[in-house]
């Protein structure tokens, strides 16, 4: 269980104010399914934004029946009354005197494509134009150097215990062989039943369950181990895949449950956590979809500001553009990836030959870079057959490769004393891809490719930057400037921030000598 919510204070720097004059909540909601398990956003449950010196105040005084859970500090769930409709309990709240900002607890859901397998097939590291197994019973072959130069890369360093990468998603393995030894372990803390770092979460060695409020992070549906077998899986020894970062500190937090679903206050716990416990960089393989038509509730200021908080503290978000084929530069956004925050690198993904694959979202104003995101192996769930891997697709696992990426960055910059900032470090990984002009050119702001050998060799050339100082140096990623929302609303018509849980295979395993 966790101790007193004690956290640091946050500073809600944006209002929603300007969105909300004069819309009342019921026409916000219009689009929005109200019955009871409601897959757009928790039935009887609002979020609130308040002072946080003000926290007994508006304890004290909610109508009767309500109750109040601090999230963090100025944020807070409210149950309310269930026999009122939502839109009466939100217009209610927006009177209060304290309250600066409402709005519902969307639901979100992970964005997830598994399926299958080992270093000899996995193309997006090391592309030789080899027979590649994709997610049904064929074989497909690749093109050479379609790929990372992730080998290139390890000749520089193959990471640092000392780089933190926050994962947010479904939980990890914490017993998978090849990802055991690279969990971040909480310093200070021991398994003792008592908080002894402080941090207000008693025993939470390897991070934190916030989809069952619970120290142990497990994951219960595989999605999350699948994007830590990508980002750090062990490289000598492994039994399955290789990650990009064979010594890592991979913070686990589970904020999505086994069938893929969160909820915004969940998601901002998450982020908070990572943020106020050191990690250097958050991958969010998600994305939520929000209604354009739906009014001003469908901008979720609270993950936003969440985010923004990371900003402000120096932390790399990584995050997925989405599997629906969209243009996100149009309504049909995708967020976190859409956010109008320069920590923010948004991903597309790309196949074995280069080409931007069919469900991935693109845009050449909000996705900054591509990464392989088809027919890619990763570690499998709860089963440690050695050479037997899945096979997965999508935005999520490209995402992973990112932040993967990211990590060795900044492992370099460690081996070689320096310290860049959160903007330095967003700017070496777009500023040193792989152009293609051709395929990603007007579709992705970079009109490239992720190349972490690049990336990595192009830190022994820039000077140390101020940890904090998030001015990036002119890269050519999407234009992204704090404090602004693109009019706060992103999606597809009817739906208000209801994060996609889409599947677009399941089942392969690759099993030892396959392809032979």
């Amino acid at each position: 269980m966790r101790s007193d919510d004690n956290a640091t204070h946050l500073t809600m720097s944006y209002s929603l104010g300007k969105y909300i004059i004069g819309v009342t909540a019921s026409a916000l909601l219009g689009g929005m399914t109200a019955a009871h398990g409601s897959d757009a956003y928790v039935d009887g449950e609002v979020l609130i934004q308040y002072r946080s010196s003000l926290t007994g105040v508006v304890q004290d005084t909610l109508p009767a029946g309500y109750h109040m859970q601090v999230v963090s500090p100025g944020v807070a769930s409210v149950v309310v009354d269930k026999n009122r409709p939502l839109a009466d309990a939100i217009d209610g709240l927006r009177s209060h005197p304290a309250i600066t900002h409402v709005q519902p607890n969307y639901i979100k859901r992970i964005q997830q494509l598994p399926d299958n397998a080992r270093f000899n097939i996995q193309w997006g590291l090391d592309n030789q134009g080899q027979l590649i197994p994709d997610g049904n019973t064929q074989f497909v072959r690749g093109v050479a150097d379609a790929d990372i130069d992730a080998p290139e890369a390890w000749d520089v360093t193959t990471g640092d215990r000392n780089i933190v990468i926050a994962i947010i998603d479904t939980g990890v393995d914490l017993q998978h062989p090849d990802l055991s030894s690279n969990l971040w372990q909480s310093p200070g803390e021991a398994p003792n039943g008592i908080d002894d770092d402080g941090n207000g979460y008693i025993d939470d060695f390897y991070g934190w369950d916030f989809a069952q409020d619970d120290n142990f992070p497990d994951d219960g549906n595989g999605h999350g181990t699948y994007m830590a077998s990508a980002i750090g899986a062990r490289g000598h020894g492994a039994i399955q895949v290789a990650g990009l970062n064979w010594q890592v500190s991979l913070m686990v937090l589970r904020a999505f449950d086994s069938q893929g679903a969160s909820k915004t206050s969940t998601i901002v716990e998450a982020i908070r956590y990572a943020v106020d416990n050191g990690a250097h960089i958050i991958n969010a393989s998600y994305g939520a979809m929000g209604g354009a038509n739906q009014g001003a509730l469908s901008f979720d200021q609270m993950e936003y500001d969440a985010y923004d908080y990371a900003r402000q503290n120096g932390v790399l978000v990584v995050a997925a553009a989405c599997n629906q084929g969209n243009d996100n530069d149009q309504s049909n956004s995708c967020v976190p990836a859409s956010y109008d925050l320069d920590n923010i690198i948004a991903v597309a993904a790309t196949d074995q030959s280069d080409r931007l694959a069919g469900f991935s979202n693109y845009g050449s104003n909000s996705v900054d870079l591509a990464a392989p995101g088809v027919n890619i192996a990763a570690s499998l769930w709860k089963n440690y057959e050695v050479g037997t891997v899945t096979i997965i697709d999508g935005t999520s696992i490209a995402s992973a490769f990112v932040s993967g990426a990211a990590g060795l960055v900044l492992a370099r910059a460690r081996d070689l004393g320096k310290t860049i900032s959160v903007g330095s470090l967003r700017d070496l990984i777009l500023d040193n891809v792989d152009a293609l002009p051709n395929e990603l050119g007007g579709r992705i702001a970079t009109a490239g490719r992720l190349n972490v050998a690049k990336a990595v060799t192009a830190v022994d050339s820039i000077q140390s930057t101020q940890q904090n100082n998030n001015s990036g140096s002119g890269s050519t990623g999407a234009k992204k400037q704090p404090g602004t929302s693109n009019g706060g609303m992103w999606g597809l018509p009817g739906l208000v921030a209801l994060t996609m849980f889409v599947i677009l295979r399941r089942g392969r395993v690759v099993k030892p000598g396959q392809p032979n």
